[in-house]
């Protein structure tokens, strides 16, 4: 999904690419990383596939995207209310 964003009188192009941890989606993944110059990555706090796979793109992140300076990340966790009951 494509978006714009403003703050403080800047635009922004959001791409929004929500894999939801599907193997499957690699390539589109792969494609979206390209060109980025900041991240933005929401993991369960429930799920332990979710936080390795947030480890993975991690990696994927430090050693693919190509940039002069550091690439800011933001990792937000989300289900907290559901932590003493994942299911």
């Amino acid at each position: 999904m494509n978006s714009t964003a403003t703050s403080d009188d800047h635009w922004y192009e959001l791409d929004i690419v929500d894999t939801a941890g599907i193997d499957e989606l690699k390539n589109l993944w792969d494609l979206a990383i390209k060109n980025k110059d900041t991240f933005i990555f929401v993991y369960s706090l429930t799920s332990l596939s979710s936080q390795e796979k947030l480890i993975e793109y991690l990696k994927v992140i430090k050693s693919e995207v190509q940039t002069s300076s550091k690439v800011p990340v933001l990792i937000v966790g989300n289900k907290s209310d559901m932590i003493n009951n994942p299911n």
